[in-house]
């Protein structure tokens, strides 16, 4: 029996993908020891997977010299209901909007199905503004 409060959480994310969410590519990838990573064979590709993608800016100050470095930490947060099978430190995304490819690097779950992904960027090939 699902709680009122689980029930609440789960409205919740809905709205809040269906207001602020895009739409990424799952890409599930094989780790190979001292190999590139290669598509996995037994977990499909998931095509429009819904989700709220953040890409906050931070400015950092190194203790070295107090020089301040800009950098950006994208994530998005994704519901677990929404993928057939785990999800997997250096999977691949897509986003849809930009054709832009991230790959996990940490997987943060909420413990209320809401799983958080920090990514990073691959294959950046120009100046961002």
């Amino acid at each position: 029996m699902i709680s009122a409060w689980d029930q609440s959480e789960d409205q919740l994310q809905a709205s809040q993908e269906e207001e602020f969410g895009e739409f990424f590519s799952y890409e599930p990838r094989l780790q190979r020891p001292n190999k590139p990573t290669m598509a996995d064979p037994v977990r499909p590709v998931v095509n429009c997977l819904p989700a709220v993608f953040m890409n906050p800016h931070e400015n950092e100050r190194m203790r070295l010299y107090q020089t301040t470095i800009s950098t950006r930490n994208p994530s998005i947060e994704v519901r677990g209901c929404n993928l057939p099978f785990e999800i997997k430190q250096g999977d691949q995304l897509v986003r849809l909007r930009s054709q832009q490819r991230y790959e996990i690097t940490n997987i943060r779950p909420n413990g209320y199905g809401v799983i958080k992904l920090d990514l990073v960027e691959l294959g950046l090939s120009q100046q961002r503004p």
